[in-house]
């Protein structure tokens, strides 16, 4: 990742990007690649890892650490595995247009210190229900700062159009001024983002004459400007020719631009949060998720809520079952569960450490399946890969002890169940899914492991079975 400057006037773009992308300099209006700038990732042999500026937490053994840091190596994983991992690192291509058109028509912005307006027709050019719209207008003449349309959700083909209030126009900014646009919509692949602005607005100052109004409209008039209509108070002389003269002006649309930013695209395949999380790319369908490397350990469950393990088992509904920073935390329902993700988003974006439109929750059901590896386990491969009544074991054990799967992911059977989202958010019971290492009577617990199959409890169950993993993902 890289920061960019603009060559032409060295406007500094307020992000950082991958080299090469293509950026929209606000200032000048040109197009330009980002290509000076310092390094924030240190490319390796296999896959490109981020420099951290701390060290990690000294309770933390080094050893464990490194096995984090070095999942399995691509070519020591299966042809299939590696066919899958090499696909998905590659750059995501922009889709040949952006999924909204925006249209602006303005009414009366043309007076200096007046108070302005504009009339938006937001469109879906798509086949499918769009979401988390949105759009931001900035301009020297707003003196209170951008405006924010929300519009949330826009089915396919639907347009929406309303009024936006700009407020009283700086009465100091006059002359030709650009209208900076911005639009956000959230896609089943992720968040994209894109940019226009709309050069030539003219403001006249206050006190101009009605021969000056009636040129300077029908200079950007024949220039193909956007519908005006000037509002005097009582000049309503000129609010009314000017009203007749624009009664067929077409709106006009605002050319967006797809651009750079730190959403799916810009994302890498390892990212590590401040807590030394690190969290690993993960295709599902046709969406992009990061996982957790591990399970929460009762380090990062006391990190974030503040509670200890033993605090924890305090509330009563669980065992005790062993104490230490690396083993994962047990005895947590489902509302704590989700609960430690919205704490967990809330601090990264404190420290600036989380990518804007990005959060942290509990995996879906499906998300958990397409994670999990093979369909099947065999006692075999569960001695190497997951904490089970196989070693018999009397408790949790500390994360990363075992081999990881093909996505570089450890204990995602055995060790603790992990609680996800349901696929039926009404359901009265949630699924816990992986396995553990509690030798059931039943068998429930190694099946689970094998299969890679769920259980459904209730969302106030806390056993000694059962701890999370947490994902990281766009907000749509």
């Amino acid at each position: 990742m890289i920061s960019a400057k603009c060559p032409k006037c060295g406007w500094q773009y307020p992000k950082a990007v991958l080299a090469g992308t293509k950026l929209f300099c606000e200032e000048c209006g040109e197009d330009f690649p980002a290509e000076c700038a310092t390094t924030a990732w240190i490319p390796t042999a296999e896959m490109s890892r981020p420099s951290l500026g701390a060290e990690p937490p000294e309770s933390v053994p080094q050893a464990v650490l490194a096995q984090a840091a070095c999942p399995t190596p691509i070519s020591a994983m299966p042809q299939a595995a590696q066919e899958m991992l090499r696909s998905i690192q590659k750059p995501v291509g922009s889709a040949s247009s952006y999924p909204l058109e925006l249209s602006l028509t303005f009414n009366y912005v043309l007076l200096a210190g007046a108070r302005g307006s504009c009339q938006y027709t937001l469109k879906n050019t798509t086949s499918q229900t769009l979401s988390r719209i949105r759009l931001t207008l900035d301009s020297d003449a707003f003196p209170s700062g951008p405006i924010q349309i929300h519009r949330d959700p826009l089915g396919p083909g639907e347009v929406d159009d309303d009024p936006i209030d700009l407020g009283s126009l700086s009465p100091e900014i006059h002359g030709n001024i650009i209208l900076k646009c911005t639009l956000e919509v959230g896609t089943p692949q992720g968040i994209r983002t894109a940019e226009g602005k709309l050069p030539g607005i003219t403001i006249l100052p206050p006190g101009s004459s009605a021969r000056e109004i009636s040129l300077q409209f029908g200079d950007n008039f024949a220039l193909g400007a956007e519908g005006v209509n000037l509002n005097f108070g009582t000049q309503d002389s000129i609010h009314d020719l000017l009203q007749r003269t624009l009664t067929d002006a077409p709106a006009r649309s605002v050319p967006l631009k797809e651009r750079g930013s730190p959403y799916v695209e810009d994302l890498p395949h390892h990212f590590v949060n401040h807590l030394h999380m690190e969290f690993v790319k993960v295709p599902v369908g046709g969406r992009q998720v990061w996982f957790d490397h591990h399970l929460v350990t009762q380090q990062q469950w006391f990190q974030v809520l503040g509670l200890t393990q033993e605090q924890q088992l305090a509330k009563k509904g669980s065992t005790h079952c062993g104490l230490h920073p690396l083993m994962p935390v047990y005895g947590i329902s489902y509302p704590e569960a989700q609960e430690f993700c919205e704490r967990l988003t809330q601090m990264d974006l404190a420290v600036g450490s989380l990518p804007p439109g990005y959060h942290y929750r509990l995996p879906s059901e499906a998300e958990w399946r397409a994670a999990s590896g093979p369909a099947v386990l065999s006692d075999r491969e569960l001695n190497h890969h997951a904490w089970t009544t196989l070693a018999k074991i009397d408790g949790p054990q500390i994360v990363g002890g075992l081999r990881p799967n093909e996505f570089g992911l450890f204990d995602m059977r055995g060790n603790v169940f992990e609680w996800c989202d349901p696929e039926n958010p009404s359901a009265e019971k949630v699924p816990v899914y992986g396995g553990s290492w509690y030798a059931d009577p039943k068998g429930a617990d190694l099946e689970a492991a094998r299969q890679g199959s769920r259980i459904h409890c209730p969302p106030s169950t806390r056993s000694s079975r059962i701890g999370l993993r947490v994902v990281l993902a766009p907000r749509i």
